[in-house]
């Protein structure tokens, strides 16, 4: 959140949407409300009566969220800053980036977690509870290379 918050500060932003479930993420309860004038956040495979005491704005239990990112498309919505920290399985990771994407706002960012994972352990393509990166670092690389209309770059924080 602290590269959020940097971002919003130097950017101007002030549209945030963080898309997420309920075992990654776990930072929106954090996010500097200050800078964003809309804050909202999305959850897939969100069990029956989850609550982590954050609001959920957008949930779903399935593992398909682009119903829900699509029709937020299509409502003509657009984010400063996207917070995309997927289920790391290469198929969620790839599809909450291109979908992402649709939201962004022209001179916006995506910050993507778990891009730069620290230990090869972490790195499994399919889940394991505790820490997991799985394969959205894959993805992502998959995602930026595919693109010519985005820069990227990888901070060595937090699991990148």
């Amino acid at each position: 959140m602290d590269i959020v918050a940097a971002l919003a500060r130097r950017e101007g932003y002030t549209t945030y949407l963080e898309i997420a479930t309920p075992t990654t993420g776990n930072e929106y309860a954090s996010i500097d409300h200050e800078h964003f004038r809309v804050a909202e956040r999305l959850l897939y495979r969100v069990p029956p009566g989850f609550d982590d005491g954050a609001p959920i704005d957008y949930r779903t239990a399935s593992e398909d969220c682009a119903p829900l990112l699509e029709r937020l498309a299509a409502e003509g919505r657009r984010y400063d800053v996207i917070l995309v920290d997927p289920f790391h399985t290469y198929d969620c990771s790839r599809r909450d980036l291109e979908l992402a994407m649709r939201l962004l706002a022209e001179r916006g960012t995506l910050v993507v977690h778990d891009c730069n994972p620290p230990d090869r352990a972490l790195v499994r393509p399919s889940f394991r509870p505790g820490r997991w990166c799985g394969v959205t670092y894959a993805a992502f690389l998959d995602f930026v290379a595919s693109r010519e209309d985005v820069a990227y770059c990888t901070l060595d924080t937090d699991y990148g």
